[in-house]
């Protein structure tokens, strides 16, 4: 999602009862001028559902105005996030230069802004840059229509062969940890960990069948038996002939 249309979605756009929740982007304000669907991972929705939480409170507030900025956000915009692009690119800028991924400079009205790239002119992290790790990430899936989904995903226009909307929610759900900060585990791991519990599970029972045929005699023999065994070690390691 381009962050031209991330700005313009209203809550009746985002769809939280579907796996995975999804964004019904309008054809008024998409870049190609035709709807599509996109998809939320599990992270970005949990940091969906906290922003609106607070987002009435952020409107009835003053820092809603932005500094540096002309325009104001009205406290009855409809939008999900009320914020203008200048707002979200010097929140970003700000971002990045505390973090200490790139230095600073001052921009023209004395901001702190990236340092530029001599070349390019543009700062070398930006917001349409989230794009392309998107694009890369999800691409190096392991399913040979990884590239043709992507692009679909991303809203490109092109010759690739188009996924349906099963086969588009299908690969999403099955990589969406590609594109997450803190992943955790991913659908492989869940099914490696699911199956070593049922494995678990069948040995605690083989054990306990065991168990229950044991006699007390067997069981104190056994004990016994083991102790010998470390009494003689702790023999050993001490060098005590016996």
């Amino acid at each position: 999602m381009r962050l031209s249309e991330a700005l313009q979605i209203i809550p009746e756009d985002i769809d939280f009862k579907a796996k995975p929740v999804t964004i019904h982007l309008r054809d008024t304000y998409t870049k190609t001028r035709a709807r599509r669907d996109v998809f939320l991972s599990d992270e970005a929705v949990a940091v969906l559902k906290e922003w609106i939480s607070e987002r009435e409170d952020y409107l009835n507030s003053k820092g809603h105005y932005a500094k540096n900025l002309k325009r104001a956000v009205k406290p009855d915009d409809p939008r999900v996030f009320p914020i203008t692009r200048e707002a979200v690119e010097r929140l970003f800028n700000a971002a990045l230069i505390k973090s200490g991924y790139c230095q600073e400079e001052r921009g023209k009205k004395g901001e702190r802004i990236p340092i530029k790239d001599v070349e390019t002119g543009r700062s070398p992290i930006h917001i349409h840059g989230l794009r392309k790790t998107f694009r890369r990430e999800l691409a190096r899936a392991e399913n040979p229509r990884a590239v043709d989904v992507t692009e679909f995903l991303m809203g490109h226009e092109g010759t690739y062969s188009k996924p349906d909307e099963e086969e588009a929610r299908a690969f999403y759900l099955e990589n969406m940890h590609r594109v997450m900060i803190r992943p955790g585990t991913t659908p492989k791991d869940r099914e490696t960990m699911k199956a070593l519990a049922e494995v678990n599970a069948q040995l605690r029972e083989r054990l306990a069948a065991v168990e229950a045929t044991i006699t007390p005699k067997d069981k104190e023999a056994q004990e016994s038996d083991l102790y010998k065994k470390i009494l003689s070690q702790v023999k050993k390691d001490l060098g005590i002939k016996t």
